[in-house]
């Protein structure tokens, strides 16, 4: 099977869009579409010198930052919101010099971002830039740090 390196083409084949116009991804049915997505975002931060990947807590966001965190050789963790309290499963080793990468397929209401930054940086953590799926060009990566 050949998997093309574009950006856009691959977001879009992972991409379900439903009769009444709205789109969602499906991250969990093409695991080598996923792979080359998270070796092509990883490929783009590999200088910022990345040493944890986060996401939110949902299947795809899990899936995306599994493919992400392994093309960088580093640790995955996700964040959940659960009665006010934003919690990290792993929770994450204590590193004078973490640099945090967050993935997402959409930043929004349900999966922000800033919560995310805030928690991290008082924890001393360097948060480096955000990615998340975008169009046209398929994937977004956010410098920040």
């Amino acid at each position: 099977m050949t998997i093309s390196t574009d950006l856009a083409s691959l977001v879009e084949s992972v991409t379900v869009h439903e009769p009444d116009g709205s789109t969602w991804y499906d991250l969990s049915s093409q695991p080598a579409t996923v792979n080359a997505i998270g070796y092509a975002i990883a490929k783009q931060v590999t200088d910022a010198h990345i040493t944890t990947v986060i996401s939110w807590w949902a299947p795809d966001e899990a899936v995306l930052a599994h493919a992400v965190a392994t093309a960088l050789g580093v640790p995955r963790s996700s964040a959940e919101l659960e009665l006010g309290l934003i919690t990290l499963s792993p929770d994450l080793r204590t590193e004078d010099d973490g640099r945090v990468l967050l993935v997402a397929t959409k930043f929004d209401n349900n999966k922000p971002e800033e919560p995310l930054r805030v928690i991290l940086e008082s924890r001393k953590y360097t948060v480096v830039a955000t990615a998340s799926f975008a169009t046209p060009e398929g994937i977004r990566i956010t410098p920040l740090g």
